[in-house]
């Protein structure tokens, strides 16, 4: 395995963090479903996802210039939530690899102190993060949204949860996370992201557009 220096440049504000990098790693099954999952809701969401967006999507993980990864939701996992404002159905994707390519390594987003975990110990959990397809629906118009979050524990919470991590955390509770979250929109563009410390949030990351010899777009 090789460690790659994470190619998107992030600004981070208002405080310093390790290194983001991007990792070749085994697939391993780390989602525990919550209990609340009501079948109506999930059915509804999912026939609304498949009528505006395809089957496949993506998360562009570095440059524009690489390939993506190519993912899919994993329905039978969907699970419910809600909060006075609206309701989410959450759904576990899992990447979709072309034939040519090693079903059973993908290159993931964690954190370096992860990485240096991992060395120590041979654990893979350590480098292993989580997305989801999530539903948005406002309870008083009823608009829906849709777009995909991922979940990046420190090497701390990790433990702290004895390696179940994300069973904790939704898009409506953050309990008392400590790590990354990630939202990137449908077309697998990187949106915004958050830094979180016993589950509060400590500050934002955004992308930086690549160097160029061009000036920015107004």
């Amino acid at each position: 395995m090789h460690t790659h220096f994470f190619k998107i440049s992030f600004r981070f504000i208002c405080f310093v963090l390790p290194f983001l990098l991007l990792y070749s790693c085994r697939t391993i099954d780390l989602e525990t479903v919550p209990e609340k999952r009501y079948p109506k809701e999930i059915e509804e969401s999912r026939q609304w996802v498949m009528a505006h967006y395809p089957e496949q999507f993506s998360i562009n993980l570095s440059k524009e210039t690489e390939p993506t990864m190519q993912l899919k939701a994993n329905w039978d996992r969907a699970f419910t939530g809600s909060d006075s404002k609206e309701k989410t159905v959450e759904i576990p994707v899992v990447p979709v690899f072309p034939p040519q390519v090693d079903r059973v390594v993908q290159r993931t987003i964690v954190l370096s102190e992860n990485v240096q975990k991992y060395k120590e110990t041979g654990d893979e959990r350590y480098i292993s993060n989580l997305s989801r397809l999530v539903v948005k629906t406002n309870i008083q118009s009823k608009e829906r949204i849709c777009f995909i979050m991922t979940i990046i524990p420190s090497a701390s919470y990790w433990e702290q949860t004895n390696f179940s991590p994300f069973s904790k955390v939704t898009y409506t509770d953050r309990a008392d996370f400590d790590g990354f979250i990630f939202f990137y929109h449908m077309n697998g563009e990187f949106s915004n992201g958050w830094s979180y410390k016993n589950g509060k949030n400590s500050g934002s990351i955004k992308m930086k557009q690549p160097d160029t010899n061009q000036p920015p777009q107004e």
